[in-house]
């Protein structure tokens, strides 16, 4: 797989063939390193994306511990990574850089893993914002349209093999058809299973469910410290 071409067509055989497993949580695990708020951080204590560009070693650490415990994909740092997000810590003008970062970074460790037996895997991590669309009108449809395309953009073009939005699915597919208009074939629903439980995905119309997972024990190294169960998330593909 060296083009990303071939590692999309190589995400969509897998599916076919077996199920999936999604890493687990960022913040967690980057609460749980020595940070300094200061000089890691550069004084933005609530803006993990940061990390992306100060403290690279940690976010691919972090990659590396899931991926080691099984994960066949993992997801950027990037769940706050939109320039609406972004803004609150004055960074709203990194948000492709920040994003770029994070994709190639877990592009790298992902290739490091990857095996023609097992390949793995980079989803681009997609958060809902913090502004509300339909209830205080803090934002538009519009905005949040022009800023998840400049995340989706960043986060392919760092490497990203598909994007994920957990919320927002219509704005979040728009964006996914301007950046490829196949990626309508994508747009369905199918069911999930996170934590035992069965549901389904929350947008009828929305991104497609990567299969239900039957999550595999991690060893016992990846169970140490803080590393959480790989689990599964609705995602699309850009």
């Amino acid at each position: 797989m060296t083009t990303p071409q071939e590692r999309r067509q190589a995400l969509k055989d897998s599916l076919a063939e077996r199920v999936l497993v999604l890493d687990g949580a960022m913040g967690t695990m980057i609460h749980a390193a020595p940070l300094s708020i200061e000089t890691d951080y550069l004084g933005r204590e609530n803006c993990p994306e940061i990390l992306n560009v100060t403290r690279p070693d940690v976010i691919q650490d972090i990659h590396r511990q899931y991926l080691e415990a099984g994960a066949d994909i993992i997801e950027t740092n990037t769940f706050g990574g939109t320039r609406i997000a972004l803004a609150d810590n004055k960074l709203e003008d990194r948000a492709y850089e920040l994003n770029f970062a994070a994709a190639r970074l877990a592009r790298e460790i992902a290739d490091q893993f990857s095996t023609a037996a097992q390949p793995r895997f980079v989803a681009g991590s997609i958060g809902p914002t913090n502004k509300d669309l339909n209830i205080t009108g803090t934002t538009t449809f519009a905005e949040l349209r022009a800023d998840y395309y400049l995340q989706a953009k960043g986060l392919v073009e760092g490497g990203a093999d598909h994007v994920q939005q957990r919320r927002r699915a219509r704005t979040a597919l728009a964006v996914s058809r301007s950046q490829s208009p196949s990626a309508s074939d994508h747009a369905s629903v199918q069911p999930v299973v996170q934590g035992g439980r069965q549901s389904r995905g929350a947008a009828q119309d929305g991104p497609a469910a990567f299969a239900s997972p039957q999550l595999r024990d991690p060893p016992a190294r990846a169970r140490q410290g803080h590393s959480p169960d790989p689990g599964v998330a609705r995602t699309f593909q850009a």
